[in-house]
């Protein structure tokens, strides 16, 4: 009898923590968020944005990726029914392009900043499942994005000291954006932890569209010194943003 009462008890405290996270998880209402990223932008190709430009290297296809770099997000939303939520959102990051073309280096800072709408699935509130603290999802994300590009540089491996410095760039493109991975609602992993905190740990694709130098006059310089200049149309690649992110989630 004392064991079935027991087990009872346990039942009850097991069900009233699982109903208490569903409860929290299913609620309508607002929520903000912060996060930082750890972003890989990928490959990329870079090019003159005058198919017929011959004047400088950037007459060729300049094949690259950009370094390691940190970006992040805040924003805010609102949660619609158990399953679907939405928020807007304001991001910025930034990395170092490195690539290369006939025997020569070419490399730039790039960064970016801009705002969207993005929607999410949440996979507990669509089967009804208890997940165990675990809150799944995935999304998509729309926005527009600024892309500049500063300090466009070209160092020669035939000619050591020898350096082309282009104008820098800036675009205002539309961007999309991708989202998988799953929230930690805190309460079921840490006691007395309040239960409209909740962790996301997930993986985004960006697409910022078209980057690049700006159009104008290319200075060459010979160690330092400068030697000589040359107009050019500026150069134009498509740019991308992958990364896992870190985000704090509070919900009201």
């Amino acid at each position: 009898m004392k064991r079935a009462i027991v087990a009872a008890l346990v039942a009850g405290v097991a069900a009233t923590s699982s109903g208490a996270s569903f409860a929290a998880a299913d609620a309508p209402g607002f929520y903000v968020f912060a996060g930082v990223g750890y972003q890989f932008p990928g490959e990329a190709s870079v090019r003159s944005v005058d198919p017929g430009n011959n004047t400088s290297i950037f007459g060729n296809t300049i094949k690259g990726s950009g370094d390691d770099g940190a970006a992040y997000r805040v924003g805010g939303g609102y949660r619609v029914n158990p399953w679907l939520r939405t928020d807007v959102f304001l991001g910025y990051g930034s990395f170092e392009y490195h690539g290369t073309v006939l025997n020569t280096h070419v490399s730039a800072d790039v960064s970016f900043f801009g705002g969207g709408v993005n929607g999410y699935i949440d996979f507990q509130g669509l089967t009804r499942t208890d997940l165990l603290g675990f809150e799944p999802y995935v999304g998509v994300g729309v926005g527009v994005v600024r892309t500049l590009v500063t300090s466009p540089r070209a160092d020669f491996d035939l000619a050591p000291g020898t350096q082309n410095r282009s104008p820098s760039g800036t675009r205002v493109n539309p961007a999309f954006a991708l989202y998988a991975g799953t929230g930690l609602r805190v309460a079921r992993f840490i006691d007395q932890a309040p239960r409209n905190l909740v962790i996301d740990i997930g993986y985004s694709y960006m697409h910022l569209g078209k980057a690049g130098a700006g159009a104008g006059i290319i200075n060459n310089f010979t160690n330092g010194v400068p030697t000589g200049s040359f107009p050019d149309p500026g150069t134009e690649g498509e740019a991308a943003s992958n990364a896992i992110n870190f985000v704090v989630r509070w919900e009201f």
